[in-house]
């Protein structure tokens, strides 16, 4: 055994395995040499088989741990989308705010968090607190009859300025402008129900300072939508001035009151002032427009300045008299005489530009102006008619009266009104003093005609300005 076990010692890596001293001698050998050196050998090789799969469970083990690491790390971060701020949180205490959107990173929880809030518009409604549920908010007019009164907690409504109620419905638009001092001040829980109370208050206060008839009752369509439109805005700002006093990080964008209705008792009262209204409203424009249309067929664009002009002559007239007023008509006649066309004219501090007369104006002054050349046309030509004749009196006065005397004759001769008889020398005549009847009346059927077509030949003549004498 000591000799096998030099061998051993003495020839490989393998350790010296320990021998049991043998209490007394062996009186029978069991094994040889050969199953020992197996046994040793079989035992090398689970030894380094161990080895391996130690090793290997040790590499594993440290690669998970490091995966582990580096997901805790990447944990903290966050894609922050389109439509939302980013609130780097360490310790439960904001560190930076307003991140844009992106991939951004921070500490991992529960050391640090990156919150995300939405910074898109949001809405909020007040639909029954000042509404009664019998009225359809889609009906202008109608519906049930009303009640006498109002239950409170039940049929909402807000008093007017002049002590009267009116049922609106509210809608805001609103941003989360500073996404820290909302996340410090609002839990997301409540923020819908506490925007709606600070609406209410803002309608409340609005409505207590606006009479009803500023918002449904007298005025034109467009006083009233701006009384409406002031109302809207004065109230937005009493919201903005709430979200400011309590820091909640909001912005009011937009704040609409729709519909504005009398309780449903006086609606109908209401409307038919509305309807009376507007019928007023449009025969006032319609008389305005026809006024416009009448004003420019008389004078054009001038119509404006001749009308500050003559206005201003009444008052210079009962001022100062007639003297005082001739400087205003010279300029009244300047201007239908088209001195002022395109030019400026300034009337008692009013300045008129770009105007021009024209209209049954301009054509009337147009055919006064053809009508007085004609006339003085006419008239100079019989003064040269007469002085020509006057020039051949004075010549030869027989003569002119001879000629004078023939031209007449044969002018009557030459009328439809007269019979002529031709007799011979000597012969004497005698004449009815009654005419034939029907002869008379053929004669007078003629020149009536004769009458009608100069008299309408007269008439285009002096329309077209060609009229001469």
């Amino acid at each position: 055994m000591n000799e096998h076990q030099d061998h051993i010692d003495t020839g490989g890596p393998l350790e010296e395995m320990p021998v049991e001293t043998p209490r007394r001698a062996a009186s029978v050998t069991l094994r040889g040499e050969d199953a020992r050196v197996a046994r040793a050998v079989s035992m090398e090789a689970a030894n380094q088989s161990l080895a391996d799969a130690l090793r290997i469970l040790y590499y594993v083990l440290l690669f998970s741990l490091a995966l582990m690491v580096v997901l805790f790390v990447m944990s903290g971060a966050r894609t922050i989308e389109q439509g939302e701020s980013g609130i780097r949180v360490r310790f439960g205490k904001i560190v930076e705010s307003g991140l844009t959107p992106g991939l951004r990173f921070n500490l991992p929880r529960p050391v640090g968090e990156i919150i995300t809030i939405g910074s898109g518009d949001e809405s909020v409604e007040v639909r029954d607190a000042f509404w009664d549920p019998v009225i359809d908010p889609d009906q202008v007019s109608g519906g049930p009859p009303g009640r006498n009164n109002l239950r409170p907690g039940r049929e909402g409504s807000m008093i007017t300025n002049d002590l009267n109620l009116v049922h609106a419905r509210w809608k805001l638009d609103y941003t989360r402008s500073q996404a820290d001092r909302y996340l410090e001040n609002i839990h997301p829980d409540h923020e819908a129900s506490l925007v709606r109370a600070l609406v209410q208050r803002a309608a409340v206060h609005g409505v207590a300072q606006t009479p009803i008839d500023a918002l449904i009752g007298s005025g034109d369509q467009r006083s009233q939508a701006l009384s409406v439109g002031a109302l809207e805005t004065s109230t937005r700002a009493k919201v903005q001035d709430s979200f400011e006093a309590l820091d909640l990080g909001l912005r009011a964008l937009d704040l609409r009151a729709t519909p504005l209705r009398a309780p449903q008792r006086v609606n109908r009262e209401f409307q038919q002032v509305l309807t009376a209204q507007q019928q007023s409203s449009t025969q006032l424009e319609n008389a305005r427009r026809s006024r416009t249309e009448q004003l420019n067929q008389v004078a054009g664009s001038a119509h404006e300045p001749l009308l500050a002009l003559i206005e201003e002559y009444e008052r210079v007239l009962e001022t100062g008299g007639v003297e005082a007023g001739a400087d205003v008509l010279d300029t009244i006649r300047a201007v239908f005489d088209g001195e002022f066309d395109g030019r400026t004219l300034e009337v008692n501090g009013e300045v008129f530009e770009g105007f021009k007369i024209g209209g049954s104006a301009s054509e009337t002054i147009v055919q006064a102006e053809q009508y007085r050349t004609t006339i003085r046309r006419a008239a100079q030509s019989r003064a040269d008619d007469f002085l020509a004749k006057l020039s051949n009196y004075r010549a030869n006065p027989k003569l002119t009266l001879v000629n004078e005397m023939t031209g007449a004759i044969q002018e009557f001769l030459g009328r439809e009104t007269t019979e002529t008889f031709w007799l011979p020398g000597g012969s004497d005549l005698r004449m009815l003093l009654t005419p034939d009847p029907e002869w008379k009346r053929e004669i007078e059927r003629a020149v009536r005609r004769r009458d009608v077509e100069q008299n309408e030949a007269r008439r285009n003549a002096f329309n077209s300005g060609t009229m001469r004498e």
